[in-house]
């Protein structure tokens, strides 16, 4: 597998298509196990601090680190935001003005968090897809 081969799959498979652990932050790929997501629980947890992160019942938001890896090589690292108490997991967008995301940070997000979550609480934060 080649790097764009691996970002093409983080853009268009579907959570069902990753063996999750949870507990572990770990999501393998089924049809090749070299390819993983592992959350980095090591780095500092930080507020985000956005009107779009912000405007939930539970108004605490905070970042989070995923690592992509193909066996032991690191291919890139995604940011996301946590909202609404760990409800869902959401794709940051361009600015705090400019409320779009991509199509594949969209997918990426809805790899790592209940799919149902992420389009809820897109629509909740008036995030577009662009």
């Amino acid at each position: 597998m080649n790097y764009d081969e691996a970002i093409q799959i983080l853009a268009t498979s579907s959570r069902s298509d990753w063996v999750i652990d949870d507990a572990r932050g770990t999501f393998t790929y089924k049809n090749d196990l070299n390819l993983n997501i592992k959350r980095d629980d090591e780095a500092e947890r930080r507020e985000f601090s956005e009107p779009w992160a912000n405007k939930h019942p539970d108004p605490h938001a905070y970042s989070k680190y995923f690592d992509v890896r193909y066996g032991q090589s690191h291919l890139e690292r995604k940011h996301l935001v946590v909202v609404d108490g760990g409800r869902a997991i959401l794709p940051i967008p361009k600015s705090a003005i400019d409320l779009t995301v991509t199509d594949e940070d969209l997918n990426f997000a809805r790899i790592i968090d209940e799919p149902s979550a992420v389009d809820e609480y897109l629509e909740r934060s008036n995030i577009q897809v662009s």
